[in-house]
């Protein structure tokens, strides 16, 4: 059973009055600036590297898997001096670390034909797919896709994006294909 309110309290004594009565000597504005401690150490810069290249239209032929035709990316939109443009194909990672790695693609081709899309990942001309990036229209005419994946690369490890299919099948990007890297660590 609840009983009725009872009537408020007094008003409590505020914290510079607690630190007074605890021994603090001073004013409240010089006890307020007493509450500010010394500047700490330099935090960790975030991080500046950030890569993104985009490109309008292209005809490829496909390869069969673990085989992929790179997608072309005529020039940079973002740049970083940690990502190095090998060709328009490929791009190098200057350091070792955690990436995030997305890409965005439009493509069609003709009626019943598989088409892929896939990060293919390490040493420059060694690239091979990289599985957690595999995205497929499982016999449709158009593969619009976006891939979102995390890699730990090595520094003068590759990046490209590649297209898979039917060996000799044709493919055309339509509304664009993207590549975007972001070093998360």
């Amino acid at each position: 059973m609840n009983g009725a309110t009872g009537p408020d309290g007094s008003t409590g004594a505020s914290a510079y009055e607690v630190a007074v009565e605890e021994g603090f000597t001073g004013t409240q504005e010089q006890w307020l600036e007493s509450l500010v401690g010394p500047t700490g150490p330099q935090g960790p810069t975030p991080t500046q590297t950030s890569f993104l290249v985009h490109q309008d239209t292209g005809t490829y032929n496909l390869q069969v898997l673990p085989l992929a035709t790179p997608v072309d990316f005529p020039a940079p939109v973002l740049t970083s001096p940690d990502i190095n443009v090998i060709s328009p194909t490929e791009f190098q990672m200057a350091t070792a670390g955690t990436y995030l790695l997305t890409y965005s693609i439009d493509v069609s081709g003709p009626e019943q034909t598989t088409i892929g899309a896939i990060f293919l990942i390490g040493p420059e001309g060694n690239q091979t797919p990289y599985n957690p990036s595999i995205a497929d229209s499982v016999q449709s005419l158009i593969l619009s896709e976006s891939m979102t994946t995390i890699a730990v690369l090595q520094a003068g490890d590759v990046i490209s994006l590649g297209l898979f299919g039917a060996a000799g099948e044709t493919v055309t990007i339509g509304s664009g294909a993207s590549i975007g890297i972001v070093k998360l660590s």
